[in-house]
């Protein structure tokens, strides 16, 4: 399982990519140039949060036989960097809008995957880094974010 990891995680990266070259409306915009100032920068910041999602845990995996990412603080808040800041986003449309702004997830389906699975598989791909470290005899760590000799 663990020659699958890296695997995984750079088709989960790939997907990424493939779906900001699809849509790049969605991603590219001067935040300058929005109605609402604060909005812009949110979803300025939701792009930079994607490439970061994107890019990190995927390098972090290939780049295994020195960094764990099993134990890194850096792997699961880049994998969650994405989801965090739409949340964010989403709560924001809610308030000002009353409207989240979920269509897109009916609209455009692989979003699904970007916004909700993908971060499943990122948490999963953790946690099975953290049990295999644990299996090799270093100390096994079960506080979320306390990586303990983390990277």
């Amino acid at each position: 399982m663990a020659s699958l990891m890296p695997l995984l995680s750079s088709t989960t990266g790939a997907i990424y990519l493939f779906v900001y070259l699809s849509y790049p409306e969605f991603f590219v915009w001067n935040p300058t140039q929005s109605l609402d100032p604060l909005l812009g920068w949110v979803q300025f910041t939701s792009t930079i949060a994607w490439f970061i999602t994107m890019l990190v845990p995927t390098a972090l995996w290939i780049a295994g036989s020195r960094f764990n990412p099993g134990k890194s603080r850096l792997y699961i808040g880049a994998a969650f960097a994405w989801p965090g800041v739409l949340s964010i986003l989403h709560l924001y449309l809610l308030f000002r809008t009353g409207n989240a702004g979920f269509a897109y997830l009916i609209n455009y389906p692989i979003f699904i995957f970007t916004d909700i699975l993908a971060p499943v598989v990122y948490l999963q791909l953790w946690r099975l880094g953290r049990n295999q470290t644990s299996r090799s005899g270093l100390v096994k760590n079960d506080f979320l974010f306390d990586s303990g000799s983390a990277n």
